[in-house]
């Protein structure tokens, strides 16, 4: 839950009905076989188990990605990386110039 309500967050929110099975694992695990959902809204869910035990509601924030910033970030490290080798590639050309000599 958020309870800062300055923030807003954007996004696909799916949400899951599930419950603890202590069977599940080592520990157990939250898992949603045997629940189903049955409505959800913003403020509400209803879900059918058909197990007894806790229960929960999972709800997942799904961002749609940003595709300028993976591309700007992409083409950041590409130029660092042209800069550092062409740097390189005329030290190492320079070098072995003055060591024939």
């Amino acid at each position: 839950l958020l309870w800062h309500s300055e923030e807003y967050w954007e996004g696909l929110e799916v949400r899951h009905c599930v419950w603890w099975n202590e069977r599940f694992g080592i520990n157990g695990a939250w898992d949603d076989h045997d629940c189903k959902l049955t409505y959800t809204s913003d403020e509400r869910t209803d879900c059918e188990c058909y197990n007894f035990g806790n229960y929960a509601v999972l709800a997942e924030l799904l961002e749609e990605p940003d595709a300028f910033k993976v591309a700007q970030y992409i083409m950041i490290i590409k130029w660092i990386g042209i800069i550092l080798g062409t740097i390189l590639l005329i030290f190492f050309v320079i070098v072995v110039f003055i060591s024939v000599n």
